[in-house]
């Protein structure tokens, strides 16, 4: 007998596929700016911080005048 999935169960399927596929998303697309209301920087809370993020790494942090983003980043 087959017993079907329940709803608490496919929606976490799909939050796993979710997080399994995110980083070959943004890996593909090459650069994409983060654009939160606060970033932690490990210390202190900062406010109008963005992050610079290249493949699958932070290239960049800081206020939002001083990263500069090339042309055809993706804005988060």
């Amino acid at each position: 007998m087959v017993v079907p999935p329940t709803r608490s169960s496919m929606r976490f399927a799909r939050l796993l596929l979710l997080v399994l596929l995110a980083p070959l998303a943004l890996h593909a697309q090459g650069s994409t700016l983060l654009i939160p209301q606060r970033v932690f920087d490990g210390t202190v809370m900062h406010e109008g911080w963005v992050v610079l993020v290249q493949k699958d790494m932070i290239a960049a942090a800081g206020p939002a005048a001083a990263v500069q983003a090339p042309a055809g980043t993706t804005r988060i």
